[in-house]
């Protein structure tokens, strides 16, 4: 062979490489997409196996007993916990004090990090907890509890959120890509909001029963990022990421992450997730679907509110999602 017809041959080869490499990396998300569909569809039927021993879903979390903008007066403790049990994960579920960590009729502390058995078995990495597209480890933070609340002198609902730093311990906590619903804002005890109320709120009680628009129309899980400490432009570091332990429920008042500038995908408040355009929720049915991350939510029209919502009776036309 001449120079130039190696070099023809290396140039083809080059070629056929940049054509095949999107493909791969394609069909490489589209399995990441596929495993964390079944994560979902595993949460779901596993709050299903939940309602059906108990007669009522597992809490949202367990924040304090009275409303009160301090969440530090419950446990703490989320959603995912409770379901350890149906996910193959009894012995993790062992390890916790049941009299204590996960009792819904207590609220006085300790903190599931005060805790020292919690706090070991919350370094346990699930791999149910995560979406095989994303990497939570590498935030900064790992959040130990959100806590959603009504602010009465400033008339306005308020998410609030307690963190690890890495120095602090916060590295060995083992995150998650998957939080409960909670509507809204959650049930917050201002009706306004409440109108919203998901299937996960602090301390809930819900039944299937409770859900009223319908179980193939009332969101129950999605995904979440973390992200940032609100918007910023240009490739960032992710800030904040959730533990499986204490983070179970995100609102929906502030719609869906979309800010495809920024690694993280947007603000840590939100539901957002790796997978480009859409999220992922499991609907109260155990469908899992995707939204788009554009799907309408201005006022009056709340369509990804509506969704979060389980008794505000708002139809959602199925093009809209």
């Amino acid at each position: 062979m001449t120079l130039i017809e190696l070099l023809v041959v290396i140039a083809i080869v080059l070629l056929l490489l940049a054509l095949l490499f999107p493909a791969v990396q394609f069909a490489r998300e589209a399995s990441r997409r596929s495993g964390c569909t079944n994560n979902l569809k595993q949460l779901g039927i596993a709050a299903q196996h939940f309602e059906d021993t108990y007669g009522i879903y597992p809490p949202g979390y367990l924040g304090p007993p009275q409303p009160d903008p301090d969440a530090t007066l419950g446990q703490c403790v989320g959603v995912l916990p409770y379901l350890l049990p149906y996910l193959e994960q009894r012995p993790l579920a062992e390890r916790l004090d049941q009299k204590s960590m996960l009792n819904i009729r207590r609220g006085a502390p300790p903190n599931w990090w005060q805790d020292p058995e919690a706090w070991r078995a919350a370094q346990v990495w699930v791999p149910v907890f995560l979406c095989p597209s994303d990497t939570p480890e590498t935030s900064s933070y790992a959040l130990v509890y959100l806590h959603t609340y009504y602010d009465a002198a400033n008339d306005q609902a308020v998410l609030v959120g307690g963190a690890y730093a890495a120095a602090a311990g916060g590295s060995s906590l083992a995150r998650s890509n998957y939080v409960g619903v909670a509507g809204g804002m959650g049930r917050i005890g201002h009706a306004p909001w409440d109108y919203w109320e998901g299937v996960f709120t602090n301390r809930s009680r819900n039944r299937h029963a409770s859900i009223l628009d319908g179980a193939s129309m009332t969101l129950m899980f999605g995904e979440s990022r973390g992200g940032l400490m609100g918007p910023q432009t240009g490739v960032q570091q992710r800030e904040y990421a959730f533990t499986w332990m204490g983070c179970g429920t995100l609102p929906t008042a502030w719609g869906l992450s979309w800010n495809p500038a920024s690694e993280n995908g947007g603000e840590w408040y939100r539901f957002g997730s790796a997978h480009a355009g859409i999220v992922q929720f499991c609907f109260a049915d155990g469908s899992v679907r995707p939204l788009r991350v554009t799907i309408d939510d201005s006022p009056g029209v709340y369509h990804f509110r509506s969704l979060s919502g389980m008794k505000d009776r708002r139809n959602v036309p199925q093009d809209a999602l």
